[in-house]
């Protein structure tokens, strides 16, 4: 399942390396993480970045990112950083 949907499958014939994404779909990604509740800094300690929580065993950034979204699980962003290392 893709989290941002490109205009031509990735693994399709004829597809590309450089894939482009309808802005809709990307905005609606970014607002997805925009709607994060913000982490409070005193317990900044506690809690570790989505991608370094799958290495250890989570499971897939995909599968993660898409609970996350569906309130599967919980999550926050960091306020003072930006895009997937945020969450």
């Amino acid at each position: 399942m893709d989290i941002v949907k490109p205009f031509v499958s990735r693994t399709s014939r004829g597809s590309v390396r450089s894939v482009a994404f309808s802005q809709q779909h990307l905005d609606e990604f970014l607002q997805a993480l925009q709607e994060l509740p913000l982490l409070a800094h005193d317990v900044e300690g506690d809690f570790y970045p989505i991608a370094y929580a799958c290495q250890c065993g989570v499971g897939l950034f995909e599968d993660a990112f898409i609970d996350l979204q569906a309130d599967s699980i919980c999550g926050c962003r960091h306020p003072d950083k930006a895009g997937i290392g945020a969450v």
